[in-house]
């Protein structure tokens, strides 16, 4: 009983330290699920309160697979865009300048907006990214992208057209001239119902040397929050480079019906024989 009395009294006598050690108000709260923030106390602070705090990091959890459900294009966050340089995989987004196809640069960690990485966009690039269209209803589509420093909004156009017709499509204007207090320029618009696949079209208008992060593209049934805008005929000039751009991806990725004598030749089936790699067995 002695031993018992004897427990009893460290437990209290230590409740009573704690509480002495907090004040009335108790221990402080947890940081929120998803973000963590460092303090270390720092001198500054008013005449008789604490001392200011200053941050030394700031932790924050995000999602491989990015954060939007429901997006119509295939990669909006870039999550699977990155890929050996000089290979050319069927993935979300395509870079093109004038010359052909370019490796899309991927930038990753914190710098980005959502997920763990995001697209770089250089001078005079077009990228492509692909989509499909919403069933029977309008889209809203959305991008951000963070331009260098002291750089407007302007260093891209932002458009939405049919993927196999380039020449009708909406572009998305930035919802400011200049970026927000974190960096990135908003692009965003509502577009009427289409009846084929929608892409979104990047095109740069950076100097040479610059770059800029693309993230968070998404391409969503219409809710009605955005201004509405009817797909029609491009620019002479925008609309002949997107057609170009858009038989050069046909020659990319030549499956399905429409595609040419790529598609048959790429469709052949492989010869009789022993299995090797990339052939199937010829029943």
């Amino acid at each position: 009983m002695r031993r018992v009395r004897l427990a009893v009294s460290v437990v209290v006598a230590t409740c009573l330290l704690a509480a002495c050690e907090y004040g009335d108000e108790g221990p402080p709260n947890p940081a929120p699920n998803g973000a963590a923030t460092v303090f270390t106390g720092s001198s500054g602070g008013e005449a008789g309160g604490p001392p200011a705090a200053t941050v030394l990091r700031t932790v924050v959890r995000r999602s491989p697979l990015g954060a939007i459900v429901g997006n119509l294009l295939a990669d909006g966050d870039f999550e699977y865009a990155a890929q050996r340089e000089g290979r050319t995989a069927q993935a979300g987004w395509y870079v093109f300048t004038n010359s052909g196809p370019q490796h899309l640069r991927i930038e990753t960690g914190g710098l980005c907006r959502s997920g763990l990485r995001c697209g770089v966009l250089t001078a005079g690039v077009l990228l492509w990214g692909r989509g499909t269209a919403a069933n029977g209803t309008g889209m809203v589509g959305s991008v951000w992208l963070k331009p260098p420093p002291e750089r407007l909004c302007a260093v891209a156009d932002v458009t939405l057209a049919r993927c196999a017709a380039a020449g009708l499509g909406v572009t998305l204007p930035p919802t400011s001239a200049a970026p927000d207090e974190h960096g990135w320029c908003h692009y965003r618009g509502r577009v009427a119902a289409a009846p084929a696949a929608v892409c979104m079209l990047i095109q740069s208008h950076l100097s040479a040397g610059e770059t800029a992060l693309v993230d968070a593209a998404t391409v969503l049934p219409d809710n009605g929050t955005a201004p509405f805008r009817v797909m029609q005929p491009l620019p002479a000039a925008k609309a002949a480079r997107y057609r170009k751009v858009s038989r050069r991806l046909r020659d990319l990725l030549p499956i399905g019906a429409g595609a040419g004598a790529a598609a048959g030749k790429a469709l052949t089936p492989a010869p009789e024989g022993p299995i090797r790699t990339g052939q199937t067995q010829k029943n």
